[in-house]
């Protein structure tokens, strides 16, 4: 009975302080729009907007935020983008036979798909897709964190990851994360648990592009548009999100730079 009365006295501890945070605040309306244009640390919106990409199916959530942040780090410009590969896959061989040929002229651009992210990937297209591991009993489907940090480097760029399975110091992560938003040429993701943000689902990854100081929150680019709009959540809320388990490993975040 102690047992049970303390297991529940802690339940409700953890209830009140999660019902203490506001609800997210979506991109789409007044305040959304208004809070970007007030954020004092926004240096990575243009870029990541201007490169976003809603992930293709419901699993692929990492392998689109790789492929946005990939594209914000590299396509610069044409001649520092050579070096990434064409998508052959997008347009079929009946559809190319009706462009010129001159110049060895081709209709792709240098640009990551989340087909071209996936070429030397340690874990799979049909791994992510649910086709079963060695490494697992179960059906592993999409990304954890250890994983996404694989391919992300198997793109060739660094990245630097942290599980937080303890919050010992939040105001030390908060301010790790808006230091992340403010270098040169790096780019936040948080890997989250949507329940504890207020939302339907798991797991989930996700670009970050802005801080806005005055209301305490982080502008996550959702990567699935099908089903949330970009949201500002409150900074203490995300992180509690990223102290959650994702089968046998912590969530976190990630900072990816060149």
């Amino acid at each position: 009975m102690k047992l049970t009365m303390k297991n529940s006295v802690l339940a409700m501890t953890l209830l009140t302080c999660m019902n203490a945070f506001a609800a997210p605040v979506y991109f789409n309306t007044d305040e959304g729009m208004n809070r970007l244009m007030s954020a004092d640390h926004r240096t990575d919106f243009p870029r990541l907007a201007n490169y976003y990409e809603a992930q293709e199916n419901k699993v692929f959530c990492g392998v689109a935020t790789i492929t946005i942040v990939l594209n914000a780090l590299k396509v610069k410009a044409l001649d520092q983008a050579k070096e990434i590969p064409y998508d052959t896959t997008l347009v079929g061989s009946d559809e190319k036979g009706y462009f010129p040929t001159k110049n060895n002229w081709q209709p792709y651009f240098h640009r990551y798909t989340q087909r071209t992210v996936l070429t030397h990937s340690p874990k799979s297209r049909l791994e992510i897709m649910g086709k079963p591991t060695a490494e697992f009993d179960f059906v592993d489907y999409g990304l954890q964190l250890a994983q996404f940090t694989d391919m992300v480097k198997s793109n060739g760029v660094h990245i630097r990851t942290v599980e937080l399975p303890k919050l010992e110091n939040v105001t030390s992560v908060k301010q790790d994360m808006i230091h992340a938003l403010d270098k040169k040429d790096s780019y936040l993701v948080v890997n989250y648990s949507r329940k504890v943000v207020d939302q339907k689902g798991g797991g989930h990854l996700s670009p970050v592009a802005a801080y806005d100081s005055k209301s305490d929150s982080f502008l996550i680019l959702d990567v699935n548009s099908a089903k949330y709009p970009w949201a500002w959540v409150e900074a203490d809320k995300l992180i509690h999100a990223m102290n959650t388990k994702d089968v046998s490993a912590y969530r976190g975040y990630a900072v990816i730079t060149n």
